[in-house]
């Protein structure tokens, strides 16, 4: 299995609608598990997702 990126998870957060949680990503992409996606946003630097990125 490969790691995630930040591609694989922004286009993953573009793609769905309405269900954002780590279950549901691991559900519809075969090639990473719960906790490669859990690791890899626990890793994740916060400005990231705060849009703020100073």
């Amino acid at each position: 299995m490969t790691k995630p990126s930040r591609l694989d998870y922004c286009q993953y957060l573009l793609t769905t609608l309405i269900n954002w949680t780590l279950t549901h990503f691991a559900d519809h992409c075969e090639q990473f598990s719960h906790d490669q996606i859990n690791r890899y946003l626990a890793e994740c630097d916060p400005r990231f997702y705060d849009g703020d990125g100073d």
